[in-house]
């Protein structure tokens, strides 16, 4: 793992939530 990666394991719980939401709206963005 890189330095510039996101250390999930660094966050909590909702933060991780959050990040997974933020990752699933670009996913979908990027398929129209």
């Amino acid at each position: 793992m890189g330095k510039n990666m996101i250390d999930i394991t660094d966050l909590t719980a909702s933060q991780r939530e959050l990040i997974k939401e933020m990752i699933a709206e670009f996913k979908r963005m990027n398929q129209k």
